[in-house]
């Protein structure tokens, strides 16, 4: 494209921008703010725990940087950047539900949730450790998410697929709008809804809160085998007594996954600690679930 031909262009889209007043993007903004200042009234307690949460995962990986990491087995440095590089879409999933988006919170909740099972899996095939972040076209054992939750762990860990609808189109909300045009219930126009809605965003809460607690507790099994002046004790006893009160908050949880996932969770956590030590994992694995049902 000529100089020429780009100068007229931009000209065209500058004089369309000052003609057309744009009114959407500032609506949203405001819906923004007014959400996120509902949150901070009546979510409060929430909001300061993911942070103490969330400032306890990213000072404890910043020192694991300076700490002796010569006992790690070679495949724990992709469980520890595994963790690092999805920080950013756990704090993305928190920002996008407190502001009104809890759609968009939980989509991306299903990556960060995607990462636990990536690490688990690591510590189950350290030989193909590599494979657990970029598929391997050698004909041997891949990452397979599904396969390997319902397959090899068989756990009842079914709200991913929810998570993955969501994911894959928001088909829930198309799926309701269109149940409503055809059964002729639809009475508002179709359009970007903008709105607070409590039972939506305490299930994302529920969920935010989940993730949390998992990606703690994995930083700290995992990753902390020292402590020193970057990395400091009582960094490691903040972040022990935090889980101490949201492992038991989740356990005391009406209903629901939550109890669940915390006890399959301390299960994953003893299986991959003998599998890290040599331990062959299935074996090691139908154990644990045995003496869980006794």
């Amino acid at each position: 494209m000529n100089n020429d031909r780009f100068s007229a262009l931009k000209q065209r889209a500058d004089a369309l921008c000052q003609k057309k007043l744009r009114l959407m993007i500032p609506e949203i903004r405001r819906h923004e703010a007014g959400h996120f200042l509902i949150v901070s009234q009546e979510y409060g307690r929430f909001e300061a725990q993911f942070e103490l949460f969330y400032d306890l995962i990213t000072e404890i990986l910043l020192g694991v940087n300076y700490i002796d990491n010569s006992s790690w087995p070679k495949h724990r440095v992709i469980q520890f950047l595994l963790v690092n590089h999805n920080l950013k879409t756990l704090y993305s999933a928190f920002d996008r539900s407190i502001k009104g988006f809890w759609e968009d919170g939980l989509n991306l909740l299903r990556t960060a949730y995607e990462v636990l099972v990536r690490i688990t899996w690591v510590s189950c095939y350290p030989p193909r450790a590599g494979a657990g972040i970029l598929k391997h076209d050698d004909g041997g054992r891949n990452f397979d998410l599904t396969g390997f939750i319902k397959n090899d762990l068989k756990l009842d860990w079914n709200d991913y697929k929810f998570l993955s609808m969501l994911t894959h189109g928001n088909q829930p909300a198309v799926l309701q709008d269109w149940i409503d045009i055809h059964t002729k219930s639809k009475r508002e126009p179709i359009s970007a809804e903008l709105g607070f809605k409590k039972k939506e965003l305490e299930m994302t809460i529920n969920y935010i809160l989940f993730v949390s607690y998992a990606y703690l507790k994995m930083t700290l099994q995992l990753f902390v085998t020292s402590c020193n002046e970057v990395l400091k004790n009582e960094t490691v006893v903040d972040a022990k007594e935090l889980l101490d009160i949201w492992g038991e908050t989740l356990l005391l949880h009406p209903g629901g996954c939550l109890p669940v996932y915390v006890k399959d969770l301390d299960d994953i956590l003893r299986m991959m600690e003998g599998a890290d030590g040599g331990h062959e994992w299935k074996e090691l694995w139908s154990k644990i679930r045995a003496a869980g049902t006794l």
